[in-house]
């Protein structure tokens, strides 16, 4: 069973744009809430990419390890991770882009958020 939890792709973009062209990294944010600890996420069971294509999402985050960060400003530590946007099956024309995972505990997680990929 898994549970829903909050994402944010490309924190402080709103439209969330992701430049194919570009070589690169995503960079996604694993927000913590009043009712879930990011922190308790193990970064390397989590994979991300192309919401239609699970098989096509990479499941290699960029350092082998997150770190945390505020980066919605709500005073509780997000977990952020980089994923090599060349290797999570985006592609022009998605509009939604999935994590999965699991906590320290082996409990799944999983969400997805919007995209716009240029």
């Amino acid at each position: 069973m898994f549970q829903p939890i909050a994402i944010d792709i490309a924190p402080g973009d709103a439209q969330n744009e992701l430049n194919l062209k570009r070589k690169g990294n995503v960079v996604v944010a694993i927000l913590t809430t009043s009712t879930f600890d990011a922190s308790l996420v193990a970064p390397n069971s989590v994979c991300f990419g192309d919401a239609e294509a699970p098989g096509e999402r990479t499941c290699m985050e960029v350092h082998g390890h997150g770190h945390l960060e505020d980066v919605n400003r709500d005073n509780r530590p997000d977990l952020v991770l980089h994923f090599d946007l060349s290797r999570t099956g985006i592609d022009l024309g998605d509009t939604k882009a999935c994590l999965i995972g699991r906590l320290t505990t082996g409990e799944g997680v999983y969400a997805c958020d919007v995209i716009s990929p240029k």
